[in-house]
Formats: structure tokens, C-alpha cells, sequence
């Protein structure tokens, strides 16, 4: 890609020295010289930024002189959990570098109705421990809980989540992907104005219909209802994120497209600021959008009354 963008800008492929080949070569003898170096490279970088930008975190653990764990946040991600985090959800699903650190993104959702990042971290293990560490590093520069937690069915994730967020109700993903059942089963689950009771009942009879009431799976499901089933969070706002079961799927298949598993260190983190470079960029044209006047085409008042009733009904909704 390198290669085809000099060939672009000069001209012609004639007009560049260096082969494809050449471009490779180079990328393998950069990665040679970097070597085992590369964590104490980004643990400088990382601790270079905390000392010169304004209200950045960086926050690192080794273990027998290996990074084993590293979890960072700058001031926008901050301002971002300050004014969006009362709902956040973390999902470790996917490994991005050489060393197979999991990365795992904090998600809020702004008031766009779309996904930001206000967190990130890479564990070299999915342990109580380093779960642990994770919550309190991220606990540490935010000072407040979250209202709502949303994770998936990982027991250690569960236990750590209510060991650190002690004030922050946790709530699972829904799983649930079968086709032939999924619309009664989504209706029955989906349906926040169903008391508590009744939902039980019709859950039973749900099972029942379906043959479903010695399947451990439901039965497993059903004894933590109150753990994944909207009615029994009624009263918490959602702020988006509860109707949208797949959402730290999504952000990482979104920082996935700028990430490749051989990648050192010091790779993934200029791509993960290119992604939340784009990430940014796409909210602030998002606020320029919405801040903008409409064209009006008469003089009448009643076009500007119509504008003033569509933004109160538009920040309502927010």
C-alpha cells in the first residue's frame, strides 16, 4: 500500500526506486531492531504523554518484568465518561498484537446515539486478577461508578464487576441467535413495561410451549433473570446501550479494522489513535451537523417555530 501510494504521487512505478519487495523487507527489519524492546517503548510513550498532556492516565503492572497489564485514558475519553457514563459496557473478545494482549475498550454512547471510547487497556491475561486490576485502574481516574455495567456471561468478569463496582448494577449481554424462536423469545424479553411476576409466568408457559424446561441453558438463564432481563432494570436509564445487545462487538470489530494480530506494541497504539482519531472526527461532524440553521424559505414564523419545536423534541430524546 505504501509502495502504490509513493507510485501515485510520483507518477509511475518507474519513478520509484524501491521495489514492493523492498517496502517488506524494510517493515521485517524494523520489527528486528525493536524486538523485546517494544513494551519498555510504549511504556516510555505512554508515560512521556502522561507527563505533557493535560489530565492523561497511564497506568501499567508487570509481572517478573513482563507488561502484563496497561490501561490508559486522555482527557477527551474522560470528558466523554463524565458527560456518557452512567451506562458502559467492556467486552475482551479479541487479540490484536504479536503477544496476544487482549484489548479491551471501555463503550459509552454519546448523545448521538453512537459509540465512544472512554477507556482502554490490554491485559495479557483474562484472570480475576488482571479483571481486577483493570476496574480499579479505570475506577481510579473517573472517581464515580457507573450506574449500569453490561458484560458478557464470563464468570471471572461477573465476580470482578461486582467486587470493584460495588454501587453499579451489572447486567448481561443477550446471547440468544436461534432464528425460529427468536421473535417471541425477544418480545417476551424486550418488553420493559412487563412487571417482574408476570414475565416469570410467561416465561413458563414460553418453556413449556417449546419444550424448552429441562434445557440447562434456559434453566441456567432463567436463574439469573435479574442479571439480563430489562423488566428487573426498569428503573435505570439505559442510555442506548440496552436495546443494543451487541455493542462492544461492534467497537471491536470497528478498532479490528485497523488492527492485524502480528502487530507490535507500538503498531497497535498508532492505529488505535488513527481509529479513535476517526472515532472523534465523526462526532464533531455529527455536532457541526446539528448546530447547523436551517435554510428557511419563507418568512414566515411558523418555519422557525417548526425548527425551535424539532431541537426541543431532538434533546428530549437525547
Amino acid at each position: 500500500m505504501a509502495h502504490k501510494l509513493r507510485e501515485s504521487l510520483g507518477g509511475g512505478y518507474e519513478f520509484v526506486k524501491p521495489k514492493v519487495v523492498d517496502y517488506k523487507n524494510l517493515w521485517t527489519y524494523i520489527n528486528i531492531i525493536i524486538g523485546y524492546k517494544d513494551a519498555q517503548m510504549i511504556v516510555n510513550t505512554m508515560n512521556d504523554r502522561q507527563a505533557h498532556y493535560p489530565n492523561y492516565s497511564f497506568e501499567f503492572n508487570c509481572q517478573d518484568d513482563v507488561l502484563d497489564c496497561m490501561f490508559w485514558a486522555d482527557e477527551m475519553e474522560k470528558a466523554y465518561y463524565a458527560e456518557f457514563g452512567d451506562v458502559i459496557s467492556f467486552d475482551a473478545t479479541f487479540r490484536t498484537n504479536k503477544y496476544r494482549m487482549v484489548f479491551v475498550p471501555f463503550t459509552a454512547i454519546d448523545h448521538h446515539k453512537k459509540s465512544v471510547t472512554v477507556g482502554s487497556e490490554l491485559l495479557s491475561n483474562e484472570s480475576i486478577e488482571s479483571y481486577s486490576w483493570l476496574l480499579k485502574a479505570f475506577l481510579k481516574t473517573r472517581g464515580k461508578e457507573p450506574t449500569l455495567v453490561l458484560t458478557d456471561q464470563d464468570a471471572a468478569i461477573k465476580q470482578v464487576v461486582e467486587n470493584v463496582f460495588r454501587n453499579s448494577k451489572h447486567r448481561l449481554y443477550d446471547l440468544f441467535t436461534n432464528t425460529n424462536f427468536r421473535k417471541r423469545f425477544s418480545k417476551l424479553v424486550w418488553d420493559i413495561n412487563m412487571k417482574p411476576d408476570v414475565f416469570e409466568v410467561k416465561w413458563g408457559l414460553l418453556m413449556k410451549e417449546f419444550n424448552l424446561e429441562d434445557t440447562r441453558w434456559f434453566k441456567d438463564m432463567f436463574t439469573i433473570r435479574d442479571s439480563w432481563i430489562p423488566e428487573y432494570f426498569s428503573d435505570t436509564a439505559m442510555c442506548g446501550l440496552m436495546k443494543t445487545t451487541s455493542r462492544s462487538e461492534i467497537m471491536n470489530s470497528f478498532f479490528n479494522t485497523y488492527s492485524e494480530i502480528g502487530n507490535l506494541l507500538l503498531n497497535f497504539m498508532m492505529n488505535y489513535n488513527t481509529a479513535i482519531q476517526k472515532q472523534r472526527n465523526t462526532q464533531r461532524e455529527l455536532d457541526k451537523h446539528n448546530n447547523s440553521k436551517s435554510d428557511f424559505k419563507t418568512e414566515l414564523k411558523v418555519e422557525i417555530k417548526a425548527e425551535e419545536k424539532e431541537i426541543n423534541c431532538s434533546c428530549e430524546d437525547i
